[in-house]
C-alpha cells in the first residue's frame, strides 16, 4: 500500500465562477502538489443545467393499512414522515431507468418501477425501524442495488460537496443528484436545474424538487469558501449542505474541445483561451486536468465567453461617442502631430483598413453628416 499525504487536488482560480472571459485572457489553476503537467479544454453548456429526476411525495409511501392515499403519517401507525431518504435516491436510480438502463428493473425481479425501489430502499436500509435512513445504511443500499443489477452507473458521494465537486458532477458528467441539508436533519433535496446566467456572483438560481409534498422550490446556491449553501424552505434562510450524492454512466462524457498543455510548473500552470470555436453570450464549462505520475485530478470552472471591445471604431478622442470633434482629433493627429487616437490607435480607423489617414476623416464626416455607414460598417 503506498499512502500519500498531501492528495493532488486543484482549483481553477482565473476565472472565477461565472466571470466573463474574452480571447487571450489568461487561465491559472493552482495545485496541491507540483504537478507535471495542465491539460486545458472547454465544453459549451446549455442554459439552464437540467436533470430533472421524479418528484415523489414521501406521503405516498410507507403505508401500513393498504391506505396509500391517507398521508401515512406516524401518529397513525405509519412512516411516510421517514421516506425523505428513499423517494429522494429512488427518484435519482430512476431517473436513469429511462435513460437507457432498462435493466435496473429486469423482468422477473421484485423491483419493477420506482414505487418499488422506494420500498426496497427502505426496507434495505431500515427505515422503519430507524424511524429515519441513516445516512451510511442509505448510500450502502443505493450502491447495492445498482450493483447487483450490474448496470454501469456509478454512486459518488460529495462530503461535504464542493463547488468543483458540484461542477464536476452535475455539470460535466450530467449526473442526477441530490443534496442533504445539515438542518433540518436528514433532509433531502433533489437538485434539478441550475441556471448559467448568474455571472460573476456566488449566489446562483438554482431550482430544487422537495419530497415533502413533491413540489419544485426556486432558490439560491450560495458558494462560501468552496462550500455550499441552499436556501431551504424559503431562498433566504440557508442551509449548510454536508452530504451529496451524484449518479452517473461510469464512461465519462469526453466532449471537450483540448487547446493548451502547459508543463511548466515554475511560473503556475496557464493558458490563454483561444481565439476560435467560442462564441459570444454562450456559457461554457472549462476542465484543467491536472497530471502527476499516475494521478489525475480534474479541476473545473463555469465562464461566460463575453468580449467586448476596448475601443469604439470611429471614437478619436476616447469620449464615447462619435461626432464631429472625432473629425477634428484626427484631423489634429494627422496634420499637427496632435495625440494618437485613444485608448488605442485603431480607435481612429473609421473605415476599417488597419491605417490611420486622410480616409477616416472623410468617412466620419460622411457618417456625421451625410448619412452614410457607421464606422466598420463591413
Amino acid at each position: 500500500v503506498f499512502y500519500r499525504g498531501t492528495p493532488l487536488t486543484a482549483t481553477v482560480s482565473t476565472p472565477t465562477a461565472f466571470a466573463q472571459f474574452c480571447d487571450a485572457d489568461t487561465i491559472v489553476v493552482e495545485t496541491s502538489l507540483t504537478a507535471d503537467s495542465v491539460r486545458f479544454g472547454w465544453r459549451a453548456l446549455s442554459n439552464p443545467v437540467q436533470h430533472s429526476p421524479a418528484m415523489l411525495d414521501r406521503a405516498s409511501f410507507g403505508d401500513s393499512d393498504g391506505d396509500i392515499y391517507d398521508g401515512n403519517h406516524f401518529y397513525e401507525g405509519e412512516f411516510g414522515e421517514y421516506y425523505v431518504g428513499p423517494t429522494t435516491l429512488a427518484a435519482l436510480i430512476d431517473y436513469w431507468a429511462g435513460r437507457g438502463f432498462a435493466d435496473l428493473y429486469p423482468l422477473g425481479d421484485s423491483v419493477q418501477n420506482v414505487n418499488d425501489l422506494v420500498e426496497w430502499l427502505a426496507t434495505t436500509s431500515r427505515t422503519r425501524n430507524n424511524l429515519g435512513s441513516q445516512d451510511d445504511n442509505m448510500l450502502a443500499a443505493t450502491r447495492g442495488f445498482i450493483a447487483a443489477r450490474g448496470v454501469e452507473l456509478q454512486v459518488d458521494i460529495g462530503l461535504p460537496p464542493t463547488w468543483n465537486w458540484l461542477q464536476e458532477q452535475f455539470i460535466a458528467e450530467e449526473a442526477a443528484v441530490a443534496l442533504a441539508l445539515a438542518e433540518p436533519i436528514g433532509h433531502w433535496l433533489t437538485l434539478a436545474t441550475l441556471d448559467m446566467t448568474a455571472t460573476g456572483t456566488d449566489s446562483i438560481p438554482i431550482t430544487l424538487y422537495d419530497p415533502i409534498g413533491a413540489v419544485s422550490r426556486s432558490s439560491i446556491l450560495h458558494i462560501v469558501n468552496d462550500s455550499l449553501y441552499v436556501g431551504y424552505p424559503i431562498a433566504s434562510q440557508l442551509r449548510f449542505v454536508d452530504l451529496a450524492v451524484a449518479i452517473q454512466p461510469t464512461v465519462w462524457n469526453d466532449s471537450y474541445s483540448w487547446w493548451a498543455v502547459d508543463m511548466n510548473a515554475a511560473d503556475g500552470f496557464q493558458a490563454q483561451l483561444p481565439s476560435s470555436g467560442l462564441i459570444t453570450g454562450d456559457n461554457y464549462l472549462l476542465c484543467a486536468s491536472v497530471y502527476l505520475d499516475d494521478l489525475i485530478f480534474d479541476a473545473y470552472q463555469v465562464f461566460a465567453y463575453e468580449c467586448q471591445a476596448a475601443y469604439l471604431p470611429g471614437d478619436a478622442d476616447g469620449s464615447g461617442a462619435i461626432n464631429v470633434s472625432d473629425a477634428v482629433y484626427l484631423i489634429t493627429y494627422i496634420f499637427a502631430s496632435g495625440p494618437p487616437p485613444q485608448p488605442e490607435l485603431l480607435a481612429g480607423d473609421a473605415d476599417c483598413d488597419a491605417a490611420i489617414n486622410v480616409s477616416d476623416v472623410v468617412y466620419l464626416i460622411n457618417y456625421i453628416f451625410a448619412g452614410g455607414p457607421p464606422p466598420c460598417a463591413a
